[in-house]
């Protein structure tokens, strides 16, 4: 006969078991299937080391009386763990303003690239510049831009300490989530257009529609066009 202990859960109709012959606990299930927290006391008991499933097999942090998400503490190791989804993917705890919490490292996706985390407006947190404050852009294996993507899935540029927004220098340029290439912004949203070797603006191509010119930002056109440098006059002088 199979021995178990059980702690009663108020409201719940299940209780949190732990089987006594094979020494692994689960958790309950709700009548959906969903793996849930039990509450006691008003405060959330957790497994140690192990997360919550729901029925489709995604970890879920539990959450502290004021909505913000909790992460577990590493098994056999200092540190804590972030939560994975069914596909094996580590995602970050939120706060409850709805921004992402970084346990002292990134979490790497299976490509090897840096998912950053979102703040609390759903935009990527790139690392910073100690010195000049500018958010940094890193650079993956094999030589691109490892871009931050905003909840929507769109790509977004790094700031500078201003919040203007800058290109990077290998010329790449971040994509919406359909895969056409935008334009960086300043902080209150104008247009700034990339430079040529000369210093003269210039449009972006998209090869989608033909390589042609770019015109459009966030689906407005263009407040200006672009402008080439001026060139310098020069004066002779006589005597």
């Amino acid at each position: 006969m199979e021995h178990t202990s059980a702690s009663v859960i108020p409201n719940a109709k299940q209780h949190y078991l732990i089987p006594r012959n094979e020494g692994k606990p689960y958790y309950a299930k709700d009548k959906d299937e969903n793996e849930f927290y039990p509450v006691v006391n008003g405060k959330v008991e957790v497994i140690p080391f192990l997360y919550a499933k729901d029925a489709l097999g995604n970890e879920k942090y539990p959450q502290d009386a004021k909505g913000n998400e909790i992460a577990l503490k590493a098994q056999g190791k200092t540190g804590w763990t972030y939560a994975i989804d069914k596909d094996g993917n580590a995602f970050y705890p939120t706060d409850n303003t709805g921004a992402d919490n970084i346990l002292g490292r990134y979490i790497y996706k299976n490509d090897g690239s840096i998912k950053y985390p979102l703040n609390q407006e759903g935009y990527p947190m790139y690392e910073t510049d100690d010195t000049t404050n500018d958010e940094l852009y890193s650079i993956k294996n094999d030589g691109s831009i490892n871009w931050g993507v905003d909840r929507e899935g769109n790509q977004i540029y790094a700031k500078k300490e201003n919040g203007d927004e800058y290109y990077p220098s290998n010329g790449e340029f971040a994509c919406d989530q359909f895969g056409s290439p935008q334009y960086a912004s300043t902080r209150d949203g104008k247009v700034i257009f990339p430079l040529d070797a000369y210093g003269n603006e210039s449009y972006i191509k998209d090869d989608a529609i033909g390589a042609s010119d770019v015109i459009y930002m966030d689906d407005v056109v263009l407040d200006r066009y672009a402008k080439k440098k001026t060139p310098e006059k020069k004066f002779t002088l006589f005597n």
